[in-house]
């Protein structure tokens, strides 16, 4: 998302079904990015701190069926 008359200052690159597989807890954060499924650029502070400003489905917890 950009917002308008301000800088962008992390971009990420992924596909939506990983972006999902993480926002769902399927997929760690360090997974995705030690696989390369998602891609992070931008200052290293920034980059460090984008997992704390994902946050996660409240359902991520919640057991799925095998």
């Amino acid at each position: 998302m950009r917002i308008p008359g301000h800088p962008v200052a992390v971009t990420v690159n992924a596909n939506l079904r990983r972006m999902v597989e993480v926002w769902r807890g399927d997929l760690a954060w360090s997974d995705a990015l030690s696989s390369g499924a998602i891609e992070v650029s931008g200052p290293e502070a920034l980059r460090r701190a984008l997992p704390r400003w994902f946050t996660l489905s409240v359902f991520a917890s919640v057991p799925r069926p095998a």
